[in-house]
């Protein structure tokens, strides 16, 4: 396949464009970080889905600062070769789009930087600057990206 032939690539967020996973930089402190990885892995063995794995996770941020998340995710580090791999793609007329089961507070603030066209991730419910501990959004599902992917 020539690089002229490819109108679009679809990039992941957490370990692909962002160094890490966002859940981890957000854990205050080791008991929260174990309770992520166990919830975690429940999922990669397949024991719980996705939505089910997002959704104990994120209660697991209930009454976390807005002010905290959101200074997380305005230093979250760039895999190396991000800016080069989107570059190159867009210098061959390519729209690069990410696509996030992580949060907008992130992917809001990477992917522009990045050079993304778009982005698309799931939110995190707030209430008097507190996270309420739900979430909502378009990649919420183990197929969410497939779908995402036909649109």
């Amino acid at each position: 396949m020539n690089i002229n032939e490819i109108k679009l690539a679809v990039f992941d967020f957490d370990s692909t464009l962002m160094d890490g996973e966002t859940f981890d930089f957000f854990a205050k402190d080791q008991e929260m970080k174990e309770k992520l990885q166990t919830i975690t892995n429940f999922a990669m063995q397949g024991k719980i889905d996705f939505f089910e794995s997002l959704t104990k996770r994120v209660k697991l941020l209930e009454g976390y600062d807005l002010e905290f998340i959101d200074s997380i995710c305005q230093n979250l580090p760039v895999t190396t070769g991000a800016f080069d791999i989107v570059a190159f793609l867009k210098k061959y007329g390519v729209k690069v789009v990410c696509f996030s089961g992580g949060f907008d507070n992130a992917t809001s603030v990477l992917c522009p930087k990045i050079g993304c066209d778009a982005y698309f991730s799931n939110v995190l419910e707030v209430r008097n600057q507190k996270l309420t501990g739900n979430v909502t959004g378009c990649m919420m599902t183990n197929n969410s990206k497939g779908d995402m992917i036909q649109k």
